[in-house]
């Protein structure tokens, strides 16, 4: 048969031809973060059915689940019970908060003696659904699946023995780069397209945002209000509509430490830094900048007074 042929027809379908065929996983599973914990005590379960995962991984509010590299065989016994799976990624996708805004790219790829089979795990309305699509095996498949004869020894396995320290440094050195959150840094918007909230220091200070490599340089500098004396700042204290305003004004006049977060389109706090107002007491020309990490699903850089609740990195 040649490369571009057309594949013969399917006969009826007959899953012992999966059995004893090779099998892998691939794509990601990602969604709004809930109880981790909860999430990753699912793991050892759907390794146990055949998908091994590198980890589950939070980042920016949100959860990714990574499929791990590598050809497994069916086994002879019971096969690959997909609806197992699905059972399982379902109950993952349960305790996010909004299961309806996971997505997925998660798929089983199996090879059989005469037959090939791709299963997307689709998340549709918070569930998991299984569509699938089954050709018959084609000449170049040979080489990917390398399905071994009845009672050979598989030749990629003794590969494997030889692979295995350099895979897994080299999963141990994706898993270092995923948790340093360079993965999401390279994924986040722009400086340019990040949206400017002062806060309770709105005429205080004054906000610049510039690219930075994998952040933003966030520049601050005396606003028009700032107060030109220790009076004028006492005199707009009282005058204060409230006392965040209020904090903020002793703060800027006291050059106390405030915060810089970086927040995603809810308005929740996915990163930040605290930042120092004291060399602004200095005069008019001085400014204090600090470099926030890009992150995945930014949306506004925000001044306030407290790091924001839940937040525990900055």
């Amino acid at each position: 048969m040649s490369e571009h042929a057309t594949p013969p027809p399917l006969g009826p379908r007959d899953e012992t031809d999966f059995k004893d065929g090779v099998y892998w996983f691939d794509g990601i599973l990602e969604g709004p973060v809930g109880d981790i914990q909860a999430m990753r005590a699912t793991l050892p379960k759907l390794a146990a059915l055949g998908l091994e995962a590198v980890n589950i991984e939070v980042e920016g509010g949100r959860f990714s689940l990574l499929a791990a590299d590598g050809r497994r065989t069916i086994a002879a016994e019971h096969g690959l019970d997909l609806e197992a799976v699905r059972n399982e990624l379902e109950a993952l996708i349960a305790l996010s908060p909004r299961p309806e805004a996971c997505e997925s790219t998660l798929r089983a790829t199996e090879y059989g003696r005469e037959r090939a089979r791709e299963t997307l795990f689709a998340v549709k309305k918070g569930t998991i659904s299984r569509v699938s699509r089954e050709r018959a095996l084609r000449a170049e498949d040979a080489a990917r699946a390398a399905l071994p004869e009845p009672g050979a020894v598989d030749p990629v396995l003794g590969r494997r023995r030889k692979l295995i320290l350099v895979s897994a440094l080299t999963l141990a050195g994706l898993f270092m780069i995923w948790q340093s959150g360079v993965i999401g840094a390279l994924f986040a918007p722009a400086a340019s397209d990040l949206e400017m909230d002062a806060g309770p220091f709105t005429g205080l200070l004054q906000i610049e945002i510039d690219s930075a490599p994998l952040g933003y340089e966030i520049t601050l500098r005396r606003g028009s209000a700032y107060p030109a004396s220790p009076r004028a700042a006492r005199e707009a204290q009282e005058a204060a509509p409230d006392l965040k305003i209020a904090g903020a004004i002793g703060a800027v006049a006291d050059g106390d430490l405030i915060y810089i977060q970086l927040l995603d389109e809810k308005a929740e706090p996915i990163g930040g830094a605290g930042q120092s107002l004291r060399p602004l007491l200095e005069g008019e020309k001085v400014h204090v900048s600090t470099v926030l990490q890009a992150r995945r699903g930014a949306r506004t850089i925000r001044l306030a007074l407290s790091p924001g609740i839940g937040h525990k990195n900055m």
